[in-house]
């Protein structure tokens, strides 16, 4: 219970922090592997990156991007704590804007 308790309230302090991106128009972008590298070097566990090259060059929202892959990895490093030989695998899809 406690830890749902503690999930709710990290997920609870990342929405407050991307409706403060949001009212002072934070819309700084950049390339998602850039914003996904920093993410990658900090966890303190394994993780597999599986990224298309067009994905990898997608621009998105730096900073709302960096807050929801932060705490997907950190979700998961809470829930594999328990397993020594347990990892991350991530795979991202490009889809276009035009695609119909």
């Amino acid at each position: 219970m406690l830890a749902a308790r503690e999930a709710v309230e990290q997920l609870e302090g990342i929405t407050n922090r991307l409706e403060e991106l949001h009212a002072y128009g934070e819309t700084r972008k950049d390339r998602f592997w850039n914003v996904l590298e920093p993410v990658i070097k900090n966890s303190g566990m394994k993780l597999e990156i599986d990224i298309k090259p067009e994905a990898a060059e997608a621009l998105v929202p730096a900073l709302q991007m960096r807050l929801v892959l932060e705490e997907v990895v950190n979700n998961a490093e809470v829930a594999l704590r328990e397993q020594s030989d347990g990892g991350i695998h991530c795979h991202r899809t490009y889809f276009s804007e035009r695609a119909p």
